[in-house]
């Protein structure tokens, strides 16, 4: 993603830094018009609570675990309070029946969790999501709306487990190492930046939007065309009459 913004730089010879930080916004735009598909990872980052509120990292896709304290926080679906924070309504704990405090059934056995200090940052260990489910639920409830996570507690840090798109050393997305890929993005940098004001002596914006299409139309054809080996597994599967001895067992191995 750097190689596309110093590609507009060199060509336009932009001074503006406003303009730099908008391609951050500009380019995941064009990558969502040419339907690029991410392959998420799995990390972490804490995220500090105020109100009840937390902003998620901007390349959360989804959460997986939510870490607070020394145990796992447990995700409320429910009913939430008519202000949106504090206790469900007409309940004390997310999991009616089961105690809140010092313990927490399992089964026949009372098995102790570790106490919770609110409002208070404390130190993480679990950097492992598989660890980190084994943990206990502590007190308390979060969830997700809009970019933010919401938690029971008013205060306080917790560390959010997410799957995220992959990032460079510098923190923004990959994209994929493709020219015409590179180059539509281009083309869509430079017809943001003409429609928020930049002036441009050579091209307009509805040439630059052309181009980008032009390259784009490129793009998601070279970056979705099977491999050659992919394309004669489908072509060896077409014309076989008689299946293979694992067919049932790699079934949904396969690629139709």
């Amino acid at each position: 993603m750097f190689e596309v913004i110093a590609r507009v730089i060199r060509n336009t010879r932009v001074q503006d830094a406003g303009y730099l930080k908008d391609m951050e916004e500009w380019i995941p735009e064009a990558m969502g018009y040419m339907r690029t598909k991410y392959v998420t990872g799995l990390t972490f980052q804490d995220v500090h609570i105020a109100y009840h509120k937390g902003k998620l990292p901007c390349d959360a896709l989804s959460v997986s675990a939510v870490q607070h304290g020394h145990g796992r926080l447990p995700l409320y679906s429910g009913d939430v309070a008519a202000n949106g924070f504090g206790s469900p309504v007409g309940a004390d704990s997310v999991y009616p029946g089961i105690p809140v405090y010092g313990q927490q059934a399992f089964g026949t056995h009372l098995v102790k969790r570790p106490a919770v200090d609110r409002g208070v940052d404390v130190s993480f260990y679990e950097t492992d999501i598989k660890a980190l489910c084994c943990l206990p639920c502590c007190e308390g409830w979060y969830y997700t709306e809009l970019g933010f996570i919401n938690t029971s507690f008013e205060s306080g840090c917790v560390r959010v487990h997410y799957r995220g798109i992959p990032k460079d050393e510098q923190g923004l997305p990959l994209i994929p190492d493709e020219e015409n890929y590179k180059q539509a993005l281009y083309w869509y940098c430079r017809a943001m930046m003409i429609g928020a004001g930049f002036e441009d002596k050579v091209l307009s914006e509805q040439v630059c939007m052309q181009r980008f299409e032009e390259y784009a139309g490129r793009a998601m054809s070279r970056i979705t065309y099977p491999s050659t080996d992919e394309m004669d597994a489908k072509v060896e599967r077409l014309y076989r009459f008689v299946l293979p001895i694992n067919y049932w067992s790699s079934y949904f191995n396969l690629d139709f």
